[in-house]
């Protein structure tokens, strides 16, 4: 088979289970908002927060193996792949389980609410699942065994959703959220039993496991830290309603971004075997920022239809969070900044520049603290404010990125990749000063822009070079 097909079917299979999943998630979450005060989903948002800081329960060392196993894969060392993700998993969890246990026996006495208490628990029992379902699909994943993970990906979601709607429908939010604690057992029994793979954790070479993770937990507990102090200047400072509205804008930004991240996911798991088999690293930069130009361009575009649509359906059916109206530029905004972002990190990453990403966050944190009281002093600490301040600081950071990854490049690369970024910088001012002919404009110049390059062409050139 072809290398064209096979990047085709790949990228199909791998996130063809998203495509199901989107909506089900958006029709679950629209349940979720008319059946929850926003007190209680606040609440909920609150939960989830908690359950996002698991990832430091990995102390970067899953991050490093995600680098490591195209590496065996592209030389044929299957069995090592399986060392790695059994020890990486092993290491997880067993942090988990002590820091879980730690957080739960503190918050049990300084909480004063019941209810964010077992919240806490359910989510914390969620995360301890959640790593080994992680874990599963990553090795096969990186093993390219994409019809296990389609299979057993479409049962779950599926399934998540019947059973997430019955609970909270017809039994409530306390049995809904018990559901949840537990909900990740049913694709790690489908995988075992099922799909028959067999993955046991393994807590050999930890300290050496530890010293390899330290640069990207460092990475991610720096992204941690920055990327969760406006929500939690949110809880403390405002409220818990004030919270869920903020929750729900983040949320929207999240459900855009599923797709532009599994394509640069896949995408970043080929160029890494590129990278590995290839040193023409004239092609690899050309293809890297042919695509980084491609994917902005058709990003960028449906954001501008976004902020069209988006108001509509929240006038027409959810009226009681119609002060996120106020928030939707912003958000479209911060978007395309996270995504621009993420998209730098993977090329560093790739080329084992953590040190680089370290700086970056570094700088990062120095200008968030300085830019967030600051926005408190001047304006106080509402929602809008907040938004553009996260805002500011992302593109503070994303400035500093591109500079640090470019540093040692030559000229031709600097020019391919600020012309898609002037494209972003407009985009930027034109939903920060919200001119409409800016915006209609904006379309057009995109349309060309894409014309100019060729996505289709790309695409088949890509795949052409690619080994």
């Amino acid at each position: 088979m072809s290398n064209n097909s096979l990047l085709k079917i790949h990228t199909i299979k791998w996130s063809f289970p998203d495509l199901i999943e989107l909506p089900l998630k958006l029709i679950l979450y629209f349940v979720l908002l008319n059946h929850l005060t926003k007190e209680d989903f606040g609440i909920l948002n609150l939960g989830l927060l908690v359950f996002s800081y698991h990832g430091l329960a990995q102390f970067g060392v899953t991050d490093w193996i995600m680098l490591e196993l195209p590496k065996k894969f592209v030389s044929k060392k299957f069995k090592e792949m399986d060392i790695l993700v059994k020890n990486s998993l092993g290491l997880t969890l067993f942090n988990l389980t002590i820091l879980g246990f730690v957080f739960l026996f503190i918050s049990f006495f300084i909480l004063d609410s019941s209810l964010i208490f077992f919240v806490f628990t359910v989510f914390v029992f969620q995360s301890i699942f959640y790593e080994y379902y992680l874990h599963f699909i990553l090795l096969l994943r990186f093993k390219y065994i994409l019809n296990d993970i389609l299979y057993v990906k479409l049962i779950f979601f599926i399934s998540k959703f019947i059973i997430s709607y019955i609970a909270l429908v017809y039994y409530g939010f306390l049995f809904y959220l018990f559901c949840e604690a537990f909900i990740f057992l049913l694709p790690i029994l489908l995988m075992r039993f099922y799909r028959k793979v067999r993955l046991f954790p393994e807590i050999s070479n930890y300290f050496n496991l530890i010293k390899k993770g330290v640069p990207f937990f460092l990475i991610s507990l720096l992204n941690i830290i920055v990327g969760h102090a406006d929500r939690w200047v949110v809880i403390a400072l405002l409220s818990i309603e004030n919270f869920a509205s903020y929750s729900l804008v983040l949320y929207i930004a999240t459900a855009i971004l599923i797709f532009p991240s599994k394509f640069l996911s896949i995408f970043g798991q080929y160029i890494k075997e590129y990278f590995e088999t290839s040193k023409e690293i004239k092609e690899y930069l050309k293809n890297i920022f042919m695509f980084s130009t491609s994917i902005l361009s058709v990003l960028i575009i449906f954001l501008i239809l976004v902020k069209y649509i988006l108001p509509i359906i929240i006038a027409n059916y959810l009226l009681i969070y119609i002060e996120i109206l106020d928030l939707i530029s912003p958000m479209l905004c911060l978007i395309l900044l996270r995504f621009t972002i993420a998209l730098i990190n993977l090329f560093l990453n790739l080329e084992m520049k953590q040190k680089l990403l370290i700086k970056s966050q570094l700088i990062y944190l120095l200008v968030y603290v300085i830019a967030l009281p600051t926005t408190g002093l001047l304006f106080g600490y509402e929602l809008k404010y907040l938004l553009w301040t996260v805002n500011f600081v992302l593109f503070i950071q994303m400035c500093v990125a591109y500079y640090l990854y470019l540093i040692d490049k030559p000229i031709w690369a600097w020019k391919k990749i600020i012309i898609p970024n002037i494209f972003s910088l407009f985009f930027f001012i034109s939903m920060l000063v919200n001119i409409q002919f800016m915006t209609s404009l904006h379309i057009i110049l995109i349309l060309l822009l894409i014309v100019i390059y060729n996505v289709l062409p790309f695409t088949h050139s890509f795949i052409r070079n690619f080994y």
